[in-house]
């Protein structure tokens, strides 16, 4: 009988961790930010998923660990998969919450100028510059009409 080998829990502490490191890390920092653009790009034009977001943002955790080990003098293998998502989850996260209140509030201070730029004025496709109408998945956490109708009232 062949058994199924369980995998370890989410170390949540080190997940913290690992976020951390993006954030106090400069090139780390600047490829969040970056991802940050590009999940954007994709939730204006209507084909945002929170798992795939959560897969670009594992490559940035990915990219995360060798710095972190070094200054930990941990071994890579001590990390684990469920670790990696947890982290990558949270950064997710952070970027869909920051989205809406750029969106909903006009409150964009935290995201980089690039994505704010994407979630102000959408997307360029050829000449035209489209408005970003979240679609699917997105756009069912955000009322857009209610939002847009109140801000040009203002």
């Amino acid at each position: 009988m062949a058994t199924k080998r369980r995998t370890p829990p989410a170390d949540v502490p080190l997940a913290r961790e690992l976020e951390m490191q993006v954030d106090n890390t400069e090139s780390l920092y600047r490829q969040k930010r970056a991802m940050q653009t590009t999940v954007a790009k994709h939730l204006c034009r209507g084909g945002f998923s929170s798992a795939k977001a959560v897969i670009g943002f594992r490559h940035v955790i990915d990219a995360a660990i060798p710095s972190y080990v070094r200054d930990t003098y941990m071994l890579p293998s001590e990390i684990n998969a469920a670790t990696k998502n947890l982290a990558a989850a949270a950064l997710a996260d952070e970027f869909k919450a920051l989205a809406k209140s750029c969106l909903l509030k006009g409150q964009c201070g935290d995201l980089a100028p690039e994505t704010v730029k994407v979630l102000e004025r959408g997307t360029v496709m050829g000449s035209k510059a489209r408005a970003c109408r979240p679609k699917g998945e997105m756009a069912s956490h955000l009322d857009l009409r209610g939002a847009r109708k109140r801000k040009r009232r203002r």
